[in-house]
């Protein structure tokens, strides 16, 4: 009772005020990083494509080709790279692209005009600045050691949310002071709250944006945690083809038909290739009303016979895989539209915001 009327004096919240500001001063350039490389992740595709418009947008000009025919061609003129996925645009002015490492183990992206099939050009990522930017965001440039302490200091975000909320409560008779930003005070009273109102707003978002980044440097914890939260599986067990002789296989359009087909309304995001004799074709699809920007839900299409094997409709999937399914949109805020996109870019902005006003409440 006596926090919640003088908090104050109270012996823990005097602690936590000192675990806030320490674990903020010692943290907050890398957590200031971490958000602003995070905000320019947000728009990521569309930047890709800005910084090389000759390779992403085509000219319009009559049909298509067949898809296949632009399997055939990268199988042709790339032989030595390996197929990952494609990318399966329904904008007429977009390049359809193929997902590949190349010879050197190098993530490329290769663009071909859908209206003659021919290769436009290639992206090679290795010394990409958005490529970069990605890699700073997720592992400090320092590979799995990064990723692992990039984790850690997502849990310290958390614990320096929390306590900021603790320090920032005012009491039950000033409550209304926790909302108050004081125009004419003074820059060291402007400085405080907007430290203080910056931090109650974001809080929460905050806390939500680290538990979700710190599940790619954990993912199987993160998993069993769920299963046993849930009482039930926390993955979605992906099914596999059986190895065999066949007359011909399916086409790429026959696949892309057959999905559509077994699952209508939705549109085809990302076609996933067989990369093994056991694997399967693996289509994300996005429903009228997914929230996913580029789908949750999945066909599966055997490899040698093109026939369904399951339609995954994400709101069939059992609790503990949804959770793990929602957690990479929520993490980049790729869900609900541009406008949770650009509140995510403001979002990762705050980290900086805080550290900056804090330093300079201590320094005063």
């Amino acid at each position: 009772m006596g926090f919640v009327h003088n908090p104050r004096p109270v012996w823990w919240r005097k602690a936590l005020f000192q675990v806030h500001l320490w674990t903020g001063l010692i943290l907050g350039l890398i957590l200031t990083v971490v958000g602003l490389t995070g905000s320019i992740i947000v728009f990521k595709p569309e930047l890709e494509r800005m910084s090389i418009p000759h390779l992403t947008h085509v000219q319009p000009q009559g049909e298509r080709v067949p898809v296949q025919a632009m399997l055939d061609t990268m199988r042709r003129e790339r032989p030595n790279y390996k197929l990952s996925n494609l990318y399966v645009y329904q904008e007429p002015d977009l390049a359809w692209n193929f997902r590949t490492t190349g010879p050197h183990g190098h993530r490329i992206q290769v663009y071909l005009n859908p209206y003659t099939g021919k290769i436009i050009g290639e992206d090679d990522f290795k010394d990409h600045w958005l490529d970069w930017i990605y890699e700073l965001h997720e592992a400090l440039l320092l590979g799995k050691p990064g990723l692992t302490a990039n984790a850690i200091f997502a849990w310290l975000m958390v614990v320096l949310s929390i306590s900021g909320l603790v320090v920032w409560w005012p009491g039950v008779k000033h409550w209304r002071f926790g909302f108050r930003y004081h125009r004419r005070a003074s820059w060291r009273g402007q400085n405080y709250d907007l430290h203080k109102l910056g931090g109650f707003y974001a809080a929460l978002l905050l806390i939500v944006v680290s538990v979700t980044g710190a599940y790619y440097a954990f993912p199987d914890a993160y998993r069993r945690a769920v299963a046993w939260a849930t009482a039930g599986p926390a993955t979605a067990p992906t099914p596999k083809s059986k190895p065999r002789e066949v007359a011909a296989k399916p086409t790429l359009d026959e696949i892309l038909a057959r999905a559509q087909a077994a699952m209508p309304g939705a549109r085809p995001m990302i076609l996933f290739l067989p990369t093994n004799p056991t694997a399967i074709y693996s289509l994300r699809m996005r429903l009228p009303y997914d929230w996913q920007r580029t789908g949750s839900n999945h066909v599966y299409l055997d490899q040698y016979t093109g026939e369904v094997i399951r339609a995954d409709y994400f709101v069939n999937r059992p609790l503990g895989a949804r959770i793990i399914g929602v957690n990479g949109p929520v993490h980049f805020g790729t869900f609900g539209g541009d406008v949770t996109r650009w509140l995510w870019v403001l979002l990762g902005l705050m980290p900086g915001v805080l550290f900056v006003s804090g330093v300079i409440m201590y320094w005063n």
